[in-house]
């Protein structure tokens, strides 16, 4: 048996490892407008929200939650693959930013929408089952989410942004202790049918 082998087969475990925590499915954002989401980060010094991807969440959060079977995910995985090879990358561009009601979380969504709500709407009903969901699907890049907020916070209630993004990768993050990711699934929109 080779190093390679090895590799390959620690892979292959790694893949089939249940499922922890919550689970989510993500657009990973590329291009000027992720350079702008990190910017706006720093600025606000939310550090743990630095360390985190610039992404839509497609699954996990609102629509759906996290899928029901955390056994073996690899049923998740498959599913996934078909989509992501049936599935052009998404360009947009992110321009509307708003204040989620009742919270502090500011937020940018893209200007359409369309694509990553059918994007959405493929993996919820692709025959995996999900946990439910208090919140409905709104396609959303987090800029700002204080986790203990105070009067002396910068006030985010004026930004703006308006930028390009790409979107073309899929992964899948699993949160055991929040802000610790790990990073379980990544596959390629590629459409090739």
């Amino acid at each position: 048996m080779t190093d390679r082998d090895d590799y390959f087969r620690l892979c292959i475990d790694r893949a089939g490892a249940p499922l922890q925590g919550d689970v989510y499915a993500v657009l990973d954002l590329a291009g000027p407008a992720a350079a702008a989401v990190r910017s706006i980060r720093a600025q606000f010094s939310y550090d743990y929200l630095g360390a985190m991807p610039v992404e839509i969440t497609v699954t996990g959060s609102g629509g759906v939650g996290s899928p029901t079977e955390r056994g073996d995910p690899r049923p998740f995985f498959a599913s996934l693959d078909e989509i992501v090879d049936s599935t052009a990358p998404i360009h947009g561009r992110l321009n509307t930013t708003l204040r989620f009601p009742g919270s502090d979380v500011f937020v940018v969504q893209p200007e359409d929408p369309d694509p990553i709500v059918a994007l959405h709407e493929r993996i919820a009903t692709c025959g995996i089952e999900f946990d439910s969901s208090q919140f409905p699907f709104v396609p959303h890049c987090t800029l700002t989410q204080p986790p203990n907020p105070t009067p002396t916070d910068p006030d985010a209630s004026e930004l703006q942004l308006d930028a390009e993004f790409t979107a073309a990768t899929l992964s899948v993050y699993q949160i055991e202790a929040f802000p610790l990711l790990t990073l379980r699934y990544r596959g390629y929109l590629r459409d090739s049918g």
